[in-house]
């Protein structure tokens, strides 16, 4: 009875916040749905075996399989282990099924480093020759483009990182003019500008040559001192923590005269964990680095300081997690007993997913990424869900021909009243009421309490 209560008025409150207001939004095929695969998760165990089925082609505009490498040696790429073609075969065959969904070589990954790109740009002349075997593999492979995902760190690889995308654009004209066919996509991935000492790209030269850039819009967060920003946080003020965010990641584009079109947002179908180690009497602000360390590997994904999404869902609804809302990182952050330890878990849900899509959305950015498919509930098991919870609910708010401006609650406060009080507050005084004499109050407010940032910080 009480939950009837509760979700009558929530649903009340709902409906009069999110059905007040829309704003018009372009056309829902406009917007790129593009769909990370890796080779890794088809070697996971039990039911996290992620195989590739027909359900990724009705959500997913562009799948993107990673990783290719390069070969030095015959400037090729190349697909090594058995693994990675037994995905890759499966994505052909989907790409068969589905002549409307564009499949993308991903080159390079975290794995690759730097010395095989660095050997490769070294001579205009070799780049070139690598540039138009890669344009003729995919050609013939059955691709449709290729994502540069050259990850490095070092702001002094920027010069090279904008050649291998002009060797690479340039070689791709001049297959199409060869061919007749529509030239191959170059999509090109970046981390965020704003977590590194110095620029990493040359954004001018980057958005002359390629179709499209990717921002990997995660892994933000510091460390030593988790509490202090979330690894995906939409928004930040806080200049204690750097005032990075994913807004913030995205904005330097186009502050740098990229188009917001040309732009996709990166979203994580992961979370990051940290285990609080024990104190060790009077720590000094010197020691901070000490408190946390990553979290244990998930069951699954066996990574330490990493779970996926299914992972974390599952251990929520075992009560091993509590989660809070933070309305600035449009994000939760969860607290639990992992391994015996106080443990934080920094990650995106669906309502963070819907949040990121609508902030994609009224930006004009040209869509959203998932990083990756086999980390959300591709099969809806853990969760009790339909397949892909996280991308399903981004791709519902990008596909509505209008949006709920969350933006306008003001102006329903004004015209909606009762007796002079905003009927919203009403409700909301309703459900407070109702939530108090059933006890939820006390345990937000001890859940709040336990993951008050307060609570972590020991001098």
């Amino acid at each position: 009875m009480k939950h009837q209560i509760l979700m009558k008025v929530y649903v009340i409150c709902s409906a009069l916040v999110f059905g007040y207001h829309t704003v018009a939004a372009e056309q829902p095929d406009d917007y790129v749905v593009a769909c990370y695969v890796v080779a890794s998760s088809a070697t996971r165990p039990g039911s996290s075996k992620f195989k590739v089925t027909s359900a990724a082609a009705n959500l997913c505009t562009d799948v993107i399989f990673g990783f290719a490498k390069i070969s030095v040696p015959k400037r090729a790429l190349k697909v090594t282990n058995q693994e990675e073609k037994i995905i890759l075969a499966e994505l052909l065959q989907l790409k068969n099924e589905s002549p409307d969904l564009r499949l993308l070589l991903a080159l390079g990954g975290e794995e690759t480093g730097d010395a095989p790109f660095d050997e490769i740009v070294k001579t205009w002349s070799v780049l070139q020759d690598f540039s138009k075997n890669v344009a003729a593999m995919l050609r013939h492979r059955g691709f449709d483009g290729l994502e540069i995902a050259w990850t490095t760190q070092d702001y002094r690889k920027k010069n090279s990182i904008s050649r291998l995308c002009q060797a690479l654009h340039d070689a791709f004209l001049k297959e199409s003019s060869s061919s007749g066919e529509e030239k191959l996509l170059l999509t090109f991935t970046a981390i965020p500008n704003d977590l590194t000492v110095k620029p990493m790209y040359n954004p001018t030269l980057i958005n002359q040559y390629v179709d499209r850039i990717t921002v990997l819009a995660f892994n933000y967060e510091n460390p030593s001192e988790p509490l202090a920003l979330h690894s995906s946080p939409l928004h930040n003020t806080d200049s204690s923590a750097g005032g990075v965010s994913q807004s913030g990641s995205m904005k330097w584009w186009t502050r740098n005269g990229v188009p917001a079109k040309k732009l996709i947002l990166g979203l994580a179908a992961f979370g990051r964990t940290f285990v609080k180690a024990a104190q060790r009497g009077n720590m000094r602000p010197s020691d901070k680095k000490s408190i946390w360390s990553d979290g244990p590997p998930g069951p699954y994904t066996g990574l330490s300081g990493y779970l996926s999404f299914y992972e974390i869902c599952q251990m929520e609804q075992r009560g091993q997690l509590l989660k809070k809302w933070n309305a600035q990182w449009k994000a939760p952050m969860a607290f639990g007993q992992l391994n015996n330890s106080l443990s934080l878990v920094s990650f995106q849900d669906s309502r963070s997913f819907k949040e990121k899509a609508f902030f994609a959305k009224s930006e004009g950015y040209g869509g959203i990424m998932i990083w990756s498919l086999d980390l959300d509930d591709f099969d809806g098991k853990f969760c009790n869900s339909s397949s892909y919870p996280l991308l399903h609910s981004a791709v519902s708010v990008l596909r509505k021909k209008s949006v709920p401006d969350l933006f306008s609650i003001e102006k329903l406060m004004e015209l909606t009243s009762f007796f002079g009080i905003p009927v919203m507050w009403v409700l909301l005084i309703a459900s407070i009421g109702v939530s108090y004499n059933f006890g939820f109050i006390p345990l937000k407010k001890e859940a709040e309490k336990i993951l008050d940032p307060k609570s972590y910080r020991v001098y």
